[in-house]
């Protein structure tokens, strides 16, 4: 062999092919092969005598299924032969059920015996098996390695970055640590430095922002990431997917606890109190669609307020999108190297003309497309490359769309012809990609597809899935199908789009997943660990929700989170969610208790999140059916009298919601609406009162039925509220107050609290004058009530009772006739400053209040 083509493969980086293309170059003559099928079989013979007897029996079937296949690969020397031999075995022992402990030792012992037969008849191509086995070994451990490395380093930055900024917790509103992004394998970037070069060229001119554009595939994320990478010493960097809005997408760095998380991380970006410049990468910023629908138009979110006033606070701001921008953007566009992008991720230098052309011209049809180059790549190493690549270029070059061919999906803003035929090259590499062709991996690949964009931890997601090992979702991952930083996984949008638009995920494949998201979210678990989990059941919603793929457990889980939306008084969500289940609730006709208690819980939300009468006598139907059900149920005597009470008050308390609700939209029968609603209120109290009296001798029921007797007395104070009888409210309140004083329900009584106060402001409002007792009442309330809101994080009540606070104040500095009560707000309102300013995290959260 010529020196100076070793000295080439050497300095092409391409160790590897440097070995093998010395080995070969000393085999000139193909070894007779004629009695290889009879040293195969012995070779196996001898391996399944050294296994016990009914190891030898299971390992016998599975191991005779692939002897053809390991005689045909040893004749044409395929150095894939032990790569492929290790997965066909991982297959076939999960399927037989072969113990996890056991199976290492069973395929190593196994490749042990073809290794010594191979020595005996063709020495070269054993030590060519064992190098590139060896080379496997070193790669595995030291991947290991850099990812423990990599994981090290994260840790040690953010324990840095937490005591570098301790003193500035207490202010930041900010949750999430400034990271260093990560790249899947940074050896395998070529290309793109002009375009870094010409992000931070727009930073040094003195612009906030810069958007990054380009069809889908091109490496967007990949760039940002890089230049992200390369600033993450000095600035604190922060990436987020796009969901919704500008506004919701900074949301989601703020803490749990901020009910307007993006306007409190933008104040305090525009304060300049953080000690490192920030760089806020904003991906996929058009990726709403996949998210859920309804989010802004791209034109809306940049005229916006809320973005004007983001670009003002000075941060650099780095978007990722699909859509050219008039101003600050940069186009991403092929890079030059190609070729070595194809080289890197197959593994090896292309050496034949005749394979290289049938390559480049492969690149050519892809346009150049980063990502379907990678998934080629990864295709083409499982197979002879000179036949397979052949056969996917046919296949890719009838990908071009047609002119009658409609735009794909929820990229409707894609106009151009090339753009649409990546997503139909997409699917052919898809098809051609082997994943429906293994059961295991399938089910993988459907699961990670009801991911959100910002993906789950790889563990988390194992755990969900009830998968056995990680073995099937590595295989994807290293054939970047599925995508990992560190530790989280995630697809690309492209990816994801085309899948789940192609049926790769469906219910049956993702029925684990599903219930056990389910139980993270189910009512009675701590709010906190439910809204945890709800990113992912909005995902499901959004895939599974068409009445073709619905079953009773997706409803139970939809229900559930729509009761978290009812909670975080996200109206819409709650309302769309509800309609689905409302228009499906004949699922539920087998188990009609249940079906009563869901149909409730439907109306509740439609009362809370109607938008006209029309929802509202949507709601009505459904309590009315609920009635009736209830009704026939009591009357064949298919449930007990207990439980028949307890559902019956609840409906009629929702019909009282109802009626409320309707006194809203139709003023003309207000008054009518408002006695129904009363009537119902009072029929819910008294079924509840005679249920207590019954349950005397079972204390912890009796506690319970008494805080619905409290639910009771608040719901009746409301109509009263409403009837503009304000006193009468009040002493409704107080009924419901005297309960949660005696159970001790410390954030019942502040609700209770805060309702009486509101009445008393309402009534000054409305008359100009209030009885003095009521003014010493609310006053009384503080600031013992804002305590209870603040140890609670009830966030929302902390300001609006501080609201109330001030409002009270106004009214007895301003009326003469409340005098004597001055000296009482002035020693209050100096308590409650000195427990503001001594505490900054109260301070930041009410300081716009006062």
């Amino acid at each position: 062999m010529d020196t100076s083509m070793l000295v080439d493969i050497l300095f092409s980086g391409s160790i590897k092919n440097a070995i093998f293309t010395v080995i070969r170059a000393n085999v000139q003559e193909r070894v007779d092969y004629a009695n290889i099928k009879n040293e195969l079989s012995q070779a196996i013979e001898q391996y399944l005598e050294a296994q016990g007897p009914n190891q030898r029996k299971q390992l016998e079937t599975m191991i005779e299924e692939s002897k053809e296949d390991l005689a045909s690969k040893i004749q044409n020397r395929d150095i894939q032969l032990l790569i492929d031999l290790n997965n066909q075995l991982d297959e076939k022992f999960q399927i037989c059920q072969v113990p996890i402990e056991s199976r290492e030792n069973l395929k190593n012992n196994l490749i042990l015996f073809i290794l010594d037969m191979l020595k005996d008849i063709d020495i070269n191509f054993a030590h060519d098996l064992e190098l590139m086995q060896n080379i496997i070994e070193e790669r595995y451990r030291n991947n290991l390695q850099d990812a423990e490395i990599q994981v090290l380093n994260e840790q040690l930055s953010i324990i840095r970055n937490a005591i570098k900024d301790i003193h500035q917790k207490t202010k930041s509103p900010i949750e999430v640590a400034p990271s260093r992004p990560q790249i899947d394998d940074p050896s395998k970037i070529v290309g793109h430095e002009n375009i870094l070069k010409n992000i931070q060229a727009m930073y040094d001119d003195g612009s906030n922002v810069a958007f990054l554009y380009g069809r889908p595939g091109m490496g967007k994320t990949t760039l940002a990431k890089r230049y992200a990478r390369t600033v993450c010493e000095k600035e604190d960097v922060y990436l987020v997917p796009y969901e919704e809005s500008i506004e919701r997408t900074v949301a989601k760095l703020a803490k749990s606890s901020l009910k307007n998380g993006g306007k409190a991380v933008l104040e305090y970006w525009k304060k300049e109190e953080q000690e490192k410049p920030v760089l806020l990468v904003i991906d996929n910023f058009d990726e709403n669609a996949l998210q859920r629908v309804g989010g802004r138009g791209i034109e809306e979110e940049l005229t916006g307020e809320y973005y004007k006033e983001l670009v003002n606070t000075g941060i650099h701001i780095l978007f990722t999108t699909r859509t050219r921008i008039e101003q600050n953007a940069i186009e991403v566009t092929p890079i030059k190297e190609t070729l070595q992008l194809f080289e890197k991720y197959y593994g090896s230098v292309i050496n034949g003309e005749n394979e290289k052309k049938i390559i480049e011209e492969i690149i050519r049809i892809l346009q150049g497309n980063t990502l379907l180059i990678i998934l080629v790549a990864n295709i083409l190493k499982r197979f002879d490359l000179c036949k397979k690549a052949s056969e996917v270029l046919d296949r890719l070059k009838n990908c071009n769309m047609q002119k009658e061919t409609t735009q794909i999906g929820t990229y409707a803003d894609i106009q151009d012809r090339e753009a649409q035929t990546a997503y139909e090259q997409t699917y052919a590499l898809l098809d051609m990609g082997g994943i429906r062709e293994n059961s295991v991996v399938n089910t993988v690949f459907a699961n990670a597809l009801l991911l959100p964009l910002d993906g789950m931890k790889k563990q988390e997601f194992l755990a969900l899935t009830e998968s056995e090992n990680d073995n099937a979702l590595m295989k994807l991952i290293d054939s970047n199908w599925i995508l990992m930083d560190t530790v989280t996984i995630y697809l690309h949008p492209m990816i994801r789009e085309i899948a789940v638009r192609n049926g790769y995920a469906s219910v049956q494949l993702c029925d684990k997943y599903c219930k056990n998201i389910k139980g993270k979210i189910e009512i009675g678990v701590q709010f906190e660990q439910r809204l945890k989990y709800k990113k992912y059941a909005q995902e499901i919603f959004n895939l599974f929700n068409s009445p073709d793929m619905l079953n009773l457990d997706l409803l139970r889980l939809f229900y559930d989170l729509s009761d978290i939306y009812d909670e975080l008084d996200q109206r819409a969500y709650s309302l769309e969610i509800a309609k689905v289940i409302e228009d499906n609730i004949n699922l539920y006709n087998d188990n009609l208790m249940e079906k009563v208690r869901v149909m409730s819980g439907v109306a509740y939300s439609l009362n809370n999140c109607f938008d006209g009468m029309e929802t509202l006598d949507k709601s009505h139907g459904l309590l009315k059916q609920a009635m009736q059900d209830l009704e026939t149920m009591m009357d064949s005597a298919q449930t007990d009298r207990r439980e028949y009470a307890q559902k019956r008050a609840k409906i009629l308390s929702n019909f009282g919601s109802n009626y409320l609700a309707k006194s809203k939209c139709d003023q003309t029968r207000k008054v009518f609406y408002l006695n129904q609603a009363l009537e119902v209120h009072r029929q819910a109290l008294e079924i509840r009162q005679i249920e207590y009296e019954r349950l005397l001798t079972e204390p912890q029921k009796a506690a319970a039925m008494k805080e619905s007797i409290a639910t009771s007395y608040t719901t009746i104070a409301t109509d009263y509220f409403y009837m503009q009888n304000y006193e009468e409210a009040i002493t409704q309140h107080e009924n419901a107050l005297k309960i949660r004083e005696a159970l001790m329900n410390e954030k019942g009584k502040s609700i209770s609290q805060q309702r009486i106060i509101g009445c008393v402001i309402e009534m000054y409002r409305q008359q100009l004058s209030v009885n003095g007792k009521y003014i010493a009442q609310a006053l009384g309330y503080y600031p013992e009530l804002l305590k209870v809101n603040y140890e609670h994080q009830n966030i929302s009540a902390l300001k609006n009772n501080v609201r109330y606070w001030e409002e009270l104040r106004r009214i007895v500095i301003n009326d003469r006739r409340l005098e004597k009560f001055i000296d009482e707000i002035k020693q209050k309102h100096e308590y409650f400053v000195n427990w503001v300013n001594a505490d900054e995290k109260v301070k930041k959260i009410v300081e716009e209040d006062i």
